[in-house]
């Protein structure tokens, strides 16, 4: 009886996350301990669903966090053969052929340019602004839409991430309500 008792006590603790310590979920507290210097970030986010009474909210926050050690974002520069960095944004041209064509200018003025990766972690890079709004325009997404009756472990899942891949972090959800005249995007 005793083993039964010790077994379903450490698997309801291991599937729920309950115990908390600083007041906040051990696998919360996990991620925060090692975000550096952007625990603060992270914190400020926990507080600001904290006061809004919204528990649902704090869940949504807690998740994200607790998943953040995971996830980060790929991006690259260029470099000129010395290894200086080149100026290049693909996105700062209107149109595919005008960012392909500035770049073969930059090649032939800077022959043998490369291309060197750059690997940002979520846990050290993401924002408390970033998170507050994701979490806000997926809950007006959720709550305003026929996905209103999913369960909220589905929302977590499928609506509030604020990423797909490795792409930078981006205001995705702002600019497609924009691009749709204000409808709810899930």
């Amino acid at each position: 009886m005793k083993k039964i008792f010790i077994f379903i006590l450490f698997i309801s603790s291991y599937c729920y996350g309950q115990e908390k310590t600083h007041g906040y979920p051990l696998n919360v507290e996990s991620v925060l301990a090692k975000a550096g210097s952007n625990r603060a970030q992270l914190e400020k986010a926990i507080l600001y669903f904290k006061r809004s009474k919204d528990p649902l909210k704090l869940k949504a926050v807690y998740f994200l966090i607790a998943n953040t050690d995971i996830h980060y974002s790929v991006d690259y520069y260029l470099t000129d053969n010395a290894g200086k960095k080149i100026k290049y944004s693909e996105f700062a041209y209107p149109d595919y052929d005008m960012a392909v064509h500035a770049l073969e200018e930059i090649k032939s003025k800077a022959p043998g340019i490369n291309a060197q990766q750059v690997v940002l972690p979520d846990i050290e890079n993401i924002k408390a602004d970033y998170l507050i709004d994701n979490i806000e325009k997926a809950f007006q997404a959720w709550r305003g839409s026929i996905t209103k009756n999913i369960p909220f472990a589905d929302f977590c899942e499928y609506i509030l991430p604020y990423r797909v891949s490795v792409e930078p972090i981006q205001n995705w959800r702002s600019v497609y309500q924009e691009n749709t005249n204000g409808a709810m995007i899930v």
